[in-house]
């Protein structure tokens, strides 16, 4: 039965060393994985034998069979994804980084184990090593990242998000999170300014390898009308939006993005203290036409049932 936890993180990770000492007072094998120190300080190798996958990750000191990992940490690392490589570049240097790229993606793909923080779940997988195995009981996800994004987009411009693009149509970019999946456009709005205790944070960051970008943030950094005439108000850093009401209007969120909209529709209704009980369906039982809803007043309670065909959240974006 396989019994080796696989951790993969960096050589200045405290935090990681703690739990493999922890791990290790317990009797449990551990094998730490250093991506940056593939290829040239350890090696990796990957087969497929008989519908099931297979093979090995080795460094100068332990050596593990991947059928042995019971569970899988990924901690942190430097270079598990380093973004988009010509892969058709004829310097041996992009074809060797290439290659390495590709051999550790297949690991993270074909790794049939119990994984803690699996970097690509959220992300379209471009090797399909486990699904050629033949006792794979794992699926991929019912659509792909690429059916989603238009509609992050389409969020992000309702609500103004602000921040910066790391990845646009596949090209990595500058001062942006470089391991984010395709983005088809830039932000709505540039990134909130930097704290000056930020920027010493991320020139060290930097200094060190890492990649620190700005956090996409809801408050406006300037004023901003959605694709619904909603205008949000810019933000004056004031310090007390984390559970307060915006007092300039530059906070998104539902209240202020979409209901001002939703109230001004005929045929739309707010019922505030209502719990969605029930998904009701047609005769088919293929469609959704309303909900039953378990309202809550000061002096009792009902059932009320709202049919879908009076809502027509459509026409706002028409």
């Amino acid at each position: 039965m396989p019994s080796t936890v696989l951790i993969i993180t960096n050589d200045h990770d405290s935090h990681a060393d703690h739990v493999i000492r922890e791990l290790q007072r317990r009797d449990v094998p551990v094998f730490r994985f250093h991506p940056e120190d593939f290829p040239h300080a350890c090696s990796v190798s990957i087969e497929i034998d008989h519908g099931r996958i297979d093979g090995e990750i080795k460094n100068a000191y332990h050596r593990v069979a991947l059928s042995d990992v019971s569970a899988a940490w990924f901690r942190r690392s430097r270079n598990l994804h380093n973004g988009r490589l010509n892969q058709t570049s004829e310097k041996l240097v992009d074809y060797v980084h290439a290659q390495s790229a590709a051999t550790l993606a297949a690991l993270v793909e074909g790794l049939r184990t119990l994984w803690v923080g699996q970097p690509d779940v959220l992300r379209r997988a471009e090797i399909k090593a486990r699904q050629l195995a033949e006792d794979c009981t794992s699926q991929d996800w019912g659509v792909t990242y690429d059916e989603l994004e238009p509609h992050f987009d389409r969020f992000e411009y309702l609500y103004g998000i602000c921040g910066k693009a790391g990845n646009l149509k596949g090209q990595v970019q500058p001062g942006g999170n470089p391991f984010e999946g395709p983005r088809s456009r830039e932000y709505p709005n540039p990134p909130m300014k930097t704290s000056h205790v930020g920027a010493i944070y991320g020139k060290a960051a930097r200094e060190l390898g890492y990649h620190p970008f700005p956090a996409p943030s809801a408050n406006m950094i300037r004023p901003y009308t959605n694709p619904y005439g909603v205008t949000l108000g810019a933000c004056v850093y004031c310090g007390y939006c984390e559970r307060f009401g915006c007092e300039m209007g530059a906070k998104a969120s539902p209240q202020t993005t979409v209901l001002p909209v939703l109230m001004k529709n005929p045929n739309y209704e707010l019922r505030t203290l209502a719990n969605v009980i029930k998904v009701n369906l047609d005769s088919d039982r293929k469609r959704a036409i309303g909900v039953t809803s378990l309202g809550c007043t000061k002096s009792s309670r009902c059932i009320a049932e709202i049919l879908l065909s009076k809502i027509r959240l459509s026409s706002l974006a028409e």
